[in-house]
């Protein structure tokens, strides 16, 4: 039976166990605006289902270098923690952990990226990519305040 990935998944907090991997092996293609601003799109090279996710936590990495449009990064939801300053002092935030793909790693497992213009692999060596955690920190005061 084919499915249908034209519909994009959404992260539900309160029903998504802290250490859930949302997204594998998902190419990141930009930013989508959202309700509530600036939403973050990733494709799964696997299956094309996409995931729009959004926060605090993913602005910063994004302002900081960390989250760059075309590459493949795995995103873990890391679940809820509390702001410990500012005028959001005591609110629930959501976490992330991100890991990225290196390009190299994706031509030597013969995956080809959503995005690329040409075959990324002629002959795959079969080698299963692994990803590189991204371990600075997201400041506090960056995280996604949830109402």
């Amino acid at each position: 039976m084919p499915r249908d990935l034209g519909l994009p998944k959404y992260l539900d907090a309160k029903n998504t166990p802290a250490g859930t991997r949302l997204v594998h092996m998902g190419e990141y293609t930009g930013t989508v605006q959202g309700k509530f601003g600036d939403q973050y799109s990733f494709v799964q090279l696997a299956d094309g289902q996409q995931w729009i996710l959004s926060g605090g936590a993913l602005n910063w990495r994004a302002k900081n270098g960390d989250l760059v449009e075309g590459k493949v990064y795995d995103v873990v939801f890391q679940g809820k923690g509390k702001m410990d300053k500012g005028k959001f002092a005591g609110k629930d935030v959501n976490n992330y952990a991100l890991a990225v793909y290196s390009d190299e790693e994706l031509v030597a497992s013969g995956h080809k990226r959503a995005g690329a213009t040409a075959e990324v692999a002629a002959k795959p060596t079969g080698v299963t990519p692994t990803a590189k955690p991204i371990t600075s920190e997201v400041p506090k005061d960056q995280l996604d305040v949830l109402e």
